[in-house]
C-alpha cells in the first residue's frame, strides 16, 4: 500500500512538471551588441544562477535560448542579472569534504551574477553548479573571500576559516556603524544583505536602486477540521469477538492546526505539510452465542481511542491565479491520550451466572502510518481528500490491528 502511495505521488509529480514546466514572465534583455529589447522570459526561479535563459520575442513571438556570450544582462521577476568575468572559488567548503589546502582555488569563468544591491556600493551573489554560494562588491565585481580548510595537529584534526570577507567589506563600505558589526558577520545572504541596508541607513544619503533579498523558507499557519471515517481489522486468536466480528465503520469528527514550511526556489509549489490534529474511533457490539436455550453468553464490549496524530507530508502544490491544486503523502504518528475500552460477558449456564469484566484490548500508547491524499482550493479555503492507513493499538504479539481511514477535510490558512 505504501508503494502505490508513493508510485501515486510520482505520477503526480510527473504530470505536474511537465504542466508547469514554462513559465513566461515579462522582463527584458541586453544584448552583447545592441539596445534594451523587451519580451517574455521563462522564469525557473533558479537554484542556481543559470548560464541560459528563454526569451520569446513580443513581436515575432519566437523563443531563444540566449547565455553569456549573447548578453551582458537581463531582468525579470523583479531579479536583474549581469554578465561578469570573475574568480570562483571551487574548493570544497563542506566539513565532510575540505582539503588541507590553505588558500583557496580560484578560477576565471563568465557568470551571470545576481545583483542583491544596486546601488552606489553593489553587491552580487553567485550560486554556482557546485552549489557554492559566494558573493562579489563593487562595479569590478571583486570576490569576497571565505575558505576553509583542515589542520591535523597530535591526531586532532580541526577546520579553520578564512574570514577575508569581513576585512573587505569593512574597507569597502568604510563606516563607523558598519564596521561595529563585521565582526561576527556570517557569509550569508541575509547577514551581508543586512551590513548593506545599515550602511545605506547610517552612512549614506544616497539609497539603494534596489536591494533584491534571496528567498529563504516560508512558513504556512492554519486550522483544519472535517470528519474521518475508520475501519478497523483484527486478525490472531483468543479474541474472537474482535477477530470474527464484522465490525461498522466509526464516523468521528476531527480538528487540528498546521504549520507548512514552504521550500525556497521551488515556486511555493512544494511544502512540507505539518499537522497536529486530534481522531478518535469507535466499534462496539453486542451478541449472544448459544449452546442451547439455558447455556449463552452474551457479549458487550466497546473500544474506543482518542489520539492526538502528528502528520508529517511532502506537498506538491499547483497554483493557477487564486485557486490551486496539491497531492501530498507522508507518515502519521498516533499518541493515546484516553480510551474507553471495556469488555463485558456473562455466561448463563442453567442456574449459574459467570461474569466476566476486562479491557476489550489490552492498548499500547503509539501507533504508525501512511498518509496521501488530493485537495483542492481557492484563497485561503481548501478542502482535501485523504487516505490513511496504521498499525493501530493492539499490545499483544498474537494479535495484529489496524485501521484504515478516509478523510474528508476543510483547511483555511491564517
Amino acid at each position: 500500500m505504501l508503494r502505490s502511495a508513493i508510485k501515486i505521488f510520482i505520477t503526480f509529480l510527473s504530470i505536474t512538471n511537465i504542466y508547469a514546466q514554462a513559465k513566461f514572465e515579462p522582463g527584458y534583455i541586453v544584448p552583447s551588441r545592441g539596445d534594451t529589447i523587451r519580451g517574455m522570459i521563462d522564469y525557473r526561479n533558479w537554484s542556481q544562477n543559470p548560464r541560459t535563459i528563454r526569451f520569446r520575442d513580443m513581436q515575432n513571438q519566437a523563443d531563444k535560448t540566449l547565455g553569456v556570450n549573447d548578453l551582458s544582462a537581463f531582468q525579470v521577476h523583479g531579479e536583474n542579472y549581469e554578465r561578469a568575468e570573475v574568480s570562483v572559488n571551487i574548493t570544497p567548503s563542506n566539513n565532510n569534504n575540505i582539503t588541507e589546502r590553505s588558500l583557496p582555488e580560484l578560477v576565471s569563468d563568465t557568470v551571470f551574477l545576481l545583483r542583491l544591491v544596486d546601488g552606489p556600493k553593489s553587491l552580487y551573489y553567485l550560486r554556482g553548479q557546485a552549489d557554492k554560494v559566494q558573493f562579489y562588491i563593487g562595479a569590478e565585481h571583486q570576490l569576497l573571500v571565505y575558505h576553509k580548510y583542515r589542520i591535523t595537529k597530535d591526531n586532532v584534526t580541526q577546520a579553520i576559516s578564512i574570514d577575508r570577507f569581513r576585512q573587505q567589506l569593512k574597507a569597502y563600505l568604510d563606516c563607523e556603524n558598519v564596521a561595529n558589526r563585521v565582526a561576527n558577520l556570517r557569509y550569508s545572504s541575509k547577514e551581508i544583505i543586512g551590513l548593506f541596508e545599515l550602511y545605506y541607513e547610517k552612512c549614506s544619503e544616497t539609497k539603494p536602486k534596489t536591494v533584491t533579498k534571496r528567498e529563504g523558507l516560508g512558513f504556512e499557519a492554519g486550522a483544519l477540521a472535517g470528519a474521518m471515517f475508520s475501519k478497523l481489522t483484527f486478525k490472531g486468536y483468543n479474541f474472537e469477538y474482535l477477530t470474527q466480528r464484522k465490525h461498522a465503520i466509526s464516523a468521528r469528527p476531527t480538528v487540528g492546526l498546521s504549520l507548512n514550511i514552504v521550500i525556497p526556489r521551488t515556486k511555493k509549489n512544494l511544502l512540507i505539510a505539518n499537522e497536529l490534529v486530534y481522531s478518535s474511533y469507535k466499534i462496539s457490539d453486542h451478541f449472544r452465542t448459544d449452546v442451547n436455550s439455558e447455556n449463552y453468553t452474551t457479549t458487550d464490549y466497546t473500544y474506543a481511542l482518542n489520539h492526538l496524530r502528528i502528520n508529517n507530508m511532502v506537498r506538491y502544490r499547483i497554483r493557477r491565479g487564486n485557486a490551486f491544486f496539491y497531492a501530498n503523502v507522508g507518515i502519521s504518528n498516533g499518541f493515546l491520550i484516553s480510551e474507553n475500552n471495556r469488555y463485558l460477558a456473562r455466561t448463563q449456564f442453567y442456574t449459574d451466572v459467570h461474569i466476566k469484566e476486562d479491557k476489550a484490548l489490552e492498548t499500547r500508547k503509539h501507533d504508525q502510518g501512511f498518509n496521501f491524499g488530493i485537495g483542492a482550493g481557492v484563497g485561503k479555503l481548501g478542502f482535501e481528500a485523504r487516505f490513511e492507513n496504521s498499525n493501530g493499538n493492539s499490545n499483544f504479539f498474537s494479535l495484529t490491528s489496524n485501521v484504515k481511514q478516509v478523510l474528508l477535510l476543510v483547511h483555511y490558512r491564517f
